[in-house]
């Protein structure tokens, strides 16, 4: 086998001469080339420049393969697989092939795997064998070579120039088959639990979390805990997904799994189309709040992110409570954060005063008035914008000891612990057992940004504390983590959620934008309305209108205005700047936004002819 194999993947620097990738139309070969080579969709100036040398006759393929391959970035870039390089190339609908000739220069401007494959396929129309690659190999990689191993292939197999053939198209991409559908959360497995304690109605205090169906591993480990320290307390999770089709015993046993679509807010559809699953999962908090309170006896309530775990019972957060505070919220840092690395106070500026992964609340009249102005504010600015001072529902509680007179800002060191203010507490395992914060009891710990698979690490967030700093914790991250994929994370790690897809394909960030950008203020409508339209919007071609006039759809025009450096490259007032623009944005912004099976979708859905060109 050559060094190109079937899949596209390569041992090293990746060969390509395939008519896989030198038989797409130019702007599709120029956007796939850099994916294959650099890793990366193609910048709108050195797109625009190889396309215009291609056009001009001032390049050919393989002199624009061999800028690539010859750049500096290549040396370090991460190559896509061919099929992922190429699969854009299903919205170009013209199968035809450009007319392709080897010329000798060409193949001597290559080098390594890809001068093998270059002379062979200019001599003998072929893929070379894998004993032919092994062969040649020592010489392809000489400084200075070229000549030698083309004269020896030439000799060898005689010359005939070479031209890309067609390939058959598989029937399913030629059917334009949807992608797979990611696995239902009924399906999961599901670790034994422990004891089976309902949770009641009626409880005085109600602790309570939201997420989705992927992040139920996590819910699993906090309500443990919750019910360990807290075993009569209320226990419910706002579930941000669709609910499985048979409720877990064990898990309704361990915690009342609620809907969110079920608790009553307006403009939920419009909501789940606005805001990717963080966003939407923190605007539901005030709603849930407020349902809450309106459909229980609760005296409290407490909300704890799902990758919180208690190691003690919340007598700072319901002393504070009993004592009169009608909210409890905890801050991020207590002091300055000192020295380098990330974060520091400028990142917890943006981010807001408080952390809102945990908030208690005292059933009052200050308490539900904060709560109502913060829903409302919630159903359009729960964003992750720092340009527009907004993340998530964060910055807006940075008005509550302004708006709630009786807030209690807790300080105990022992709460809320996290990679944000580990570096000024001093946790440790005291001589029996438990874990300490200095001389007090750690009462919860937020794993926010770890990841399972790596625990040593703390967070993806934080790159203040290293792995030295972090030794006295490594027990209680791995632990931690431990308990997590016990409850099934490695099965539901890559859950996609019921309101990040439609119709089996994801909804990405920029196409929410449009949808934001379609309707500044609370739509009500369906989310299947809402889905048509985004696909109505989204549609569009590479084919020239008969005028000439490219036409450019408004999620195109979307992204162009979004960026200084495509406003820069692309004068959409002419004709040709409108062209260039298409063909950057189908060749690479497609790869770069993960649009691909969304607008094969929209495509489909408009009426816009597109066929699969290569065999992803």
């Amino acid at each position: 086998m050559s060094m190109f194999s079937a899949t596209g993947t390569s041992s090293s620097q990746p060969s390509v001469p395939s008519p896989d990738l030198y038989g797409l139309p130019d702007a599709a070969f120029v956007g796939a080339a850099y994916l294959r080579l650099l890793g990366r969709p193609a910048d709108p100036s050195g797109f625009r420049h190889q396309l215009q040398h291609l056009r001009g006759a001032l390049a050919t393929r393989a002199a624009i393969i061999a800028r690539l391959q010859n750049s500096e970035e290549a040396a370090s870039a991460t190559p896509w697989p061919l099929a992922r390089a190429t699969a854009h190339a299903r919205l170009w609908p013209d199968q035809k092939r450009p007319n392709i000739r080897w010329r000798k220069r060409d193949v001597l401007s290559l080098r390594g795997g890809a001068l093998i494959e270059a002379a062979i396929a200019w001599a003998a129309e072929r893929a070379p064998s894998a004993d032919e690659t092994q062969r040649h190999a020592a010489l392809a990689d000489q400084p200075g070579a070229q000549s030698q191993l083309l004269d020896a292939v030439r000799l060898a197999y005689g010359h005939r120039w070479w031209r890309p053939r067609p390939r058959a198209v598989p029937a399913q991409l030629e059917q334009g088959g949807p992608a797979p559908s990611a696995p239902s959360a009924s399906t999961l497995p599901r670790p034994s639990a422990t004891a089976k304690v309902a949770s009641r109605a009626n409880a005085p205090l109600v602790c309570f979390t939201i997420g989705s169906a992927r992040y139920l591993p996590f819910v699993r480990t906090l309500m443990a805990s919750v019910r360990e320290h807290h075993p009569s307390a209320r226990r419910v999770l706002l579930l941000v997904d669709e609910p499985p089709a048979e409720a877990d015993a064990e898990d309704a046993a361990l915690f009342e799994s609620i809907a969110a679509c079920d608790i009553g807010v307006p403009c939920f559809d419009d909501m789940t189309l606005r805001y990717d699953i963080t966003e939407l999962s923190t605007a539901l908090k005030p709603w849930c709040f407020l349902w809450l309170m309106a459909n229980s006896s609760c005296d409290s309530a407490i909300f704890l992110d799902p990758d919180i775990r208690l190691y003690g019972p919340l007598d700072p957060v319901t002393e504070r409570l009993e004592a009169g505070a009608a909210m409890v919220l905890t801050p991020h840092i207590t002091a300055p954060l000192l020295g380098e690395g990330q974060p520091d106070d400028h990142t917890i500026l943006k981010s807001g005063v408080f952390n809102l992964g945990f908030m208690a609340l005292r059933r009052s009249g200050s308490a539900l008035a904060f709560l109502q102005w913060w829903a409302d504010k919630l159903r359009t600015e729960a964003l992750v914008d720092f340009a527009a001072n907004l993340f998530t529902d964060q910055r807006w509680c940075d008005f509550a000891p302004a708006f709630v007179p009786d807030l209690a800002v807790l300080h105990h060191p022992g709460c809320n612990v996290a990679y944000w203010n580990l570096s000024q507490r001093n946790v440790h395992r005291a001589a029996d057992g438990q874990w300490k914060v200095g001389d007090q009891a750690l009462v919860f710990f937020h794993f926010s940004g770890l990841d399972p698979a790596q625990p040593q690490t703390l967070s993806r967030h934080q790159n203040r504390l290293s792995a030295g700093q972090l030794q006295a914790v490594q027990d209680l991250l791995q632990s931690y983590a431990t308990e997590v994929i016990a409850n099934g994370w490695l099965q539901s790690k890559e859950l996609v959620g019921a309101y990040d897809r439609a119709l089996d394909t994801r909804v990405t960030s920029v196409v929410r934008g449009l949808y934001r950008e379609l309707h500044p203020r609370p739509a009500m409508l369906s989310r299947e309305q809402g889905l048509s339209e985004l696909l109505q919007q989204s549609a569009s071609s590479t084919t020239r209108a008969p005028s000439g006039v490219v036409p450019l759809s408004p999620l195109m025009k979307l992204i162009h205005r979004q960026r200084p450096d495509l406003e820069r490259c692309f004068d959409l007032e002419s004709p040709s700047g409108r062209a260039d623009y298409s063909d950057w944005f189908h060749a690479c912004a497609v790869p770069q936004y993960q649009l691909l099976d969304f607008l094969l979708l929209a495509n489909r859905h408009a009426g816009v002819p597109t066929e699969p060109l290569t065999s992803s």
